[in-house]
C-alpha cells in the first residue's frame, strides 16, 4: 500500500538477519534497508517478514 502513494520506508522494527540488531534504515537510492551496524542490505518483503516472525 505504501508504494501506492509513493511513500518511502523509512525505518522499521526488525532485527537485521546478520547482526541481530534493530539498526535497519531505507536507503532510497538502494531500494534496499541497510544495517546501519553490519551494512547488510535486507528487502522490504524480508524485513517485514522479519517483524512478522518475531511476533509470533
Amino acid at each position: 500500500m505504501r508504494r501506492l502513494v509513493d511513500d518511502e520506508p523509512g525505518r522499521t522494527l526488525a532485527r537485521c538477519s546478520g547482526c541481530e540488531l534493530r539498526e535497519l534504515e531505507w536507503s532510497p537510492r538502494l531500494g534496499y534497508y541497510v544495517c546501519r551496524n553490519c551494512e547488510r542490505h535486507v528487502s522490504e518483503a524480508e524485513a517485514m517478514d522479519l517483524v512478522s516472525e518475531e511476533a509470533g
